[in-house]
């Protein structure tokens, strides 16, 4: 890595985030509600500037993935919602298809209950293991 030039800001930054479709530009929040979206690549092109009416300051700030929402939480518990979408689109930017989900389990087997199956299932398997089948035919019926 290689330091590179300072890039100036009139106020102190507090969220600094990359735009996801715009691979060279950062947008630098204030505390005061200052947005400044700035290309990197290229300072001396113009720049983009919003100021937030917030009455007090700034606390969170997130892009969505298109890039095309940015949302800003201040210290009143509001949320401010910026947009560049034309129309309305989804903030994660899918369509909203259906997800497949995959199957769920299988049901367990039905169990015929008789009149030895209460004998099989008072036995510990070990035991079972141990002994042959014929000895368990002995196991007097209650």
């Amino acid at each position: 890595m290689r330091a590179l030039p300072p890039i100036p800001f009139s106020f102190n930054p507090a969220f600094i985030h990359v735009l996801p479709k715009r691979s060279s530009s950062i947008a630098v929040v204030s505390n005061q509600g200052l947005i400044h979206i700035m290309d990197t690549s290229n300072l001396s092109s113009p720049n983009e500037f919003h100021q937030l009416n917030v009455t007090s300051y700034v606390t969170s700030m997130s892009i969505s993935p298109t890039g095309t929402y940015m949302a800003l939480g201040d210290a009143d518990g509001a949320i401010h919602l910026l947009s560049q979408a034309e129309e309305d689109m989804p903030f994660n930017g899918f369509d909203g298809q259906s997800i497949t989900w995959i199957d769920g389990p299988l049901a367990p087997p039905e169990i015929e209950w008789t009149n030895l199956t209460w004998v099989y299932c008072s036995i510990p398997l070990t035991v079972l293991m141990q002994h042959q089948s014929s000895e368990l035919d002995r196991v007097p019926i209650l």
